[in-house]
């Protein structure tokens, strides 16, 4: 199973051990083979970051745009932004990162 991701990871010098853990990682979500395909043909979308003053702190917005309604792509990173933003959020105010396992 995703020989064509393993092949690429490994040909970017990716260690073996790395590229083992990410199928198995890839495997459990439920991804297949084709997921490489999917994201490669998926359009480009747009990350926009706005940083604002809010008082004594600030604010952060993370806009995601030109994500094709029911993509591959929209459905993970409906799952990661908040994942993303978690962590920086926990690492701006402790300067530690999350355990994420």
């Amino acid at each position: 199973m995703f020989e064509n991701l393993s092949a690429a990871l490994a040909a970017a010098g990716a260690t073996m051990a790395q590229v083992v853990k990410l199928t198995v990682y890839l495997t459990a979500c439920g991804f297949d083979d084709g997921l490489p395909g999917r994201l490669t043909s998926a359009r480009r979308s747009k990350v926009t970051f706005e940083i604002e003053p809010a008082g004594q702190v600030v604010k952060l917005t993370v806009v995601h745009d030109d994500l094709d309604p029911g993509s591959t792509v929209g459905q993970m990173v409906s799952e990661g932004w908040p994942q993303v933003m978690s962590e920086l959020k926990t690492l701006l105010e402790t300067g530690e990162t999350l355990a994420i396992h």
